[in-house]
This record gives structure tokens, C-alpha cells and sequence, in this order.
């Protein structure tokens, strides 16, 4: 049976890495300090990109709303 839901190989915490998921999808590449090549997702991406998100959501989980993408 496969599993309900996927998760990447390095999971720390599924509540973290579910909000991580979901901040990377939907912040513009132009808000990443490092270069990513186009049509990185979340599983594809480098530890450095899941890490990068993870740090952004630990933050926002914490209160801190700066961490969501501003869309105009």
C-alpha cells in the first residue's frame, strides 16, 4: 500500500515541512538567496532549497508573518 502522503527523505517534522512545502510553492524565485534552476520543487530540490524553507516556516509557525510571499 503506498503511503498517504509524500514527504522528502530528510523529513525532520511533518507540521514544518507541510508549511515548508507549501512556502516554497508559492514564494517567487526572485525572494531565494541562492540560484535554483527552473522547475525545482520541493522533492527535487537540494537539501540547501528544503533547508532554506524549513528555516522560513519554523519562523512564520512562530508568529513571525513576514515570512509570506507578498504577491502584488
Amino acid at each position: 500500500m503506498a503511503p498517504r502522503c509524500k514527504h522528502a527523505d530528510d523529513m525532520v517534522n511533518p507540521i514544518t515541512d507541510a508549511c515548508a512545502k507549501e512556502l516554497a510553492a508559492y514564494t517567487p524565485v526572485s525572494e531565494i538567496p541562492f540560484d535554483v534552476p527552473f522547475g525545482t520543487t520541493w522533492f527535487t530540490g537540494t537539501a540547501e532549497y528544503r533547508d532554506f524553507f524549513r528555516d522560513r516556516a519554523r519562523r512564520f509557525l512562530a508568529g513571525d508573518l513576514s515570512m509570506l510571499p507578498m504577491r502584488g
